[in-house]
Order: C-alpha cells, then sequence, then structure tokens
C-alpha cells in the first residue's frame, strides 16, 4: 500500500531521489526535539519526528536500480497473481467446486502471490532504509524497521496457503475413503 508507494522514485526539485526512514526517539527530551511553528498561534513548539525523508543521490540504490525495478515488478506481479486466484477461486465456489483440486490451486496461486508482493515490499523498504543511513545517522533516535514490513500481506498469504493445504488434506482424504468402499 503506502509503503509500496514511497518506494518507487521520487524526485525532488534538485533531481535527487529521497529515502524515507522511520525513527524512534532513544529519550524524549529537550536535545532530541525540533522546533516546529504553530500556524493557529505562531508559536515554536517542540516536536519528536518520527519519519525522516532524505534526500540520495540519482544514482543510489534506491532510485533507478534494477533491483528497484525487479522487485517493483514483483510486487505488481505478485498482487496480480493472488488477485487472479481469489477471483477463480471464487468462480469454482459460485460453480460449487469447493473441494476440488481446481480450488486448491487457485487459493495456492492467490497465497503465493501474496507471499510475493509481501516479500518484495519488504525487501524494498528495506532497501530504502539502508540507502537512506548512508547519507545520515541520527545520533538520539534509534530507526524503526518494522514500518518496512508488509506483515499484513504476509500474514495473509500464509493464512490462505494454510487454508489451500487444509483443503488439499481433505481431498487427499475423500480420494481414500472412495477407494476404501
Amino acid at each position: 500500500g503506502w509503503r509500496t508507494a514511497m518506494a518507487t522514485e521520487n524526485k525532488g526539485d534538485d533531481g535527487a531521489d529521497a529515502a524515507y526512514l522511520s525513527l524512534v526517539p532513544k529519550v524524549v527530551t529537550d536535545q532530541t526535539a525540533v522546533d516546529l511553528r504553530d500556524n493557529r498561534t505562531g508559536k515554536e513548539k517542540m516536536a519528536w519526528p518520527l519519519m525522516v525523508i532524505v534526500p540520495v543521490e540519482e544514482n543510489s540504490i534506491v532510485g533507478n536500480s534494477a533491483i528497484t525495478i525487479l522487485l517493483s515488478f514483483s510486487s505488481f506481479a505478485g498482487g496480480v497473481l493472488a488477485l487472479i486466484g481469489l477471483v477463480r477461486f471464487v468462480v469454482c465456489l459460485n460453480r460449487r467446486e469447493v473441494f476440488s483440486w481446481k480450488s486448491v490451486k487457485y487459493l495456492r496461486h492467490s497465497s503465493y502471490g501474496m507471499l510475493l508482493c509481501g516479500i518484495a515490499g519488504t525487501v524494498m523498504g528495506l532497501q530504502q532504509s539502508y540507502a537512506a543511513l548512508l547519507y545520515i545517522d541520527p545520533a538520539d533516535y534509534s530507526i524503526d524497521f518494522s514500518e518496512q514490513l508488509e506483515t499484513g500481506i504476509i500474514i495473509f498469504g500464509l493464512f490462505i496457503l494454510l487454508m489451500a493445504e487444509a483443503f488439499a488434506i481433505g481431498l487427499k482424504m475423500k480420494e481414500e475413503q472412495e477407494l476404501t468402499i
């Protein structure tokens, strides 16, 4: 979603690529705060940034590198595979072919697509954090890598894979029962 969109190429006015870095202050003090001006009152107020945008060189690992293009394509292909697999599974459900090898195949394809999309998105996020860390090392902040993890997509992909395997086990049991009769 949003993190994947942010991982694509971003150009500033100076032509530099941008990398995003999630931060957590080690200690919330006046020294770790930045001053922001409140538009309503015009007064300066302290704030602790949780995400920064770091300009990086145009030829860095974030820009048009082959890795970024490959990861973006993999994420897109995984999403398309997941969507097609789910649509075809729903078609099987409408035809009352719930416990069939066809539906298991479509569920597996959908889960593989989701896993591919989630893993590619995670790697792109980690790639961005690494690129940002090459240009800045915040002294009083620790880096929050959990923002880069596409846990929702990965967990949903694993859930669908688990469901597909449960269907497969049920089908094998059904076939064995039909052979023993």
